[in-house]
């Protein structure tokens, strides 16, 4: 095992792709939903509308990264490697697909 996890959700959710953007987006969402979590990230992200044959698109590109102005901290657990790729769309009346 190499201890990295990978998510894969096909389907529909409810909520509208401009908020699922937002939460991939917002870096401290995970820390105020688990006031607990003693992990860090430092992330590269890249957040895009793409008109794709005539349907809006939101797409989220995130990756960790290493940089010299954010050393380790001993009170949290480095992610040393993750990506997020997201492209979602509407589905019609605020869910997603």
């Amino acid at each position: 095992p190499t201890g990295l996890y990978e998510y894969k959700i096909i389907g529909t959710l409810r909520a509208s792709p401009d908020l699922l953007a937002d939460i991939c987006m917002d870096l401290g969402y995970l820390r105020r939903q688990i006031p607990q979590i003693t992990v860090q990230c430092v992330y590269v992200q890249q957040r895009r509308e793409l008109d794709f044959r005539g349907r809006k698109v939101q797409v989220v590109l995130a990756k960790t990264t290493s940089v010299p102005q954010f050393p380790e901290r001993s009170d949290f657990i480095r992610v040393r490697q993750c990506q997020v790729k997201l492209a979602v769309e509407s589905n019609g009346s605020d869910r997603s697909k």
